[in-house]
């Protein structure tokens, strides 16, 4: 028999979690096997990043570790950015975007501890907005919007002396 599987009704998905050093993948996708084809293991799976890319093998319906490292980035070991997620099966490509914000999220936390919640909506509103639109556009594809918020957001850290 051989190793064959597909993603059924277009639900290409996963969720990621942030670890100190890396990232877990989970994937939640739909897939389906034939009768006469074992469930494949692991697929490749594409990582875009501007003009970056590398190739991981993901592990099908299960949790994968990519070590920061290994995303595609232009300083050698990974970086905030909007990432482009693409596997093909079964004839068809699959894409998900979605933002990875490990620098980004450190400057956050620190930036919490820095204010009282009475200065939130001043200080700490107006950041987290952008995070959200950040969230928000690279879910949808949108990498020109996305990046538009994060350079603002970068400038917004950068007056305030919180990075990490």
């Amino acid at each position: 028999m051989m190793q064959c599987s597909c993603i059924a009704n277009d639900n290409f998905n996963f969720i990621i979690e942030y670890k100190k050093d890396y990232l877990l993948l989970i994937d939640k996708s739909e897939w389906i096997t034939s009768q006469y084809n074992t469930k494949l293991d692991t697929i490749p799976l594409k990582i875009t990043n501007g003009s970056r890319e590398k190739t991981i093998d993901m592990r099908v319906g299960g949790t994968t570790l990519i070590n920061y490292c290994d995303l595609p980035s232009d300083n050698g070991c990974g970086n905030d950015g909007i990432y482009e997620f693409q596997v093909e099966t079964c004839g068809q490509i699959f894409t998900k975007c979605d933002v990875v914000l490990i620098h980004i999220m450190c400057s956050y936390s620190k930036l919490l501890l820095q204010y009282k919640p009475e200065e939130y909506e001043d200080k700490v509103w107006p950041i987290l907005r952008e995070i959200e639109f950040i969230k928000a556009n690279s879910r949808i594809c949108n990498v020109t919007k996305a990046t538009d918020h994060y350079m603002i957001l970068k400038r917004m850290f950068e007056h305030i002396n919180c990075k990490c």
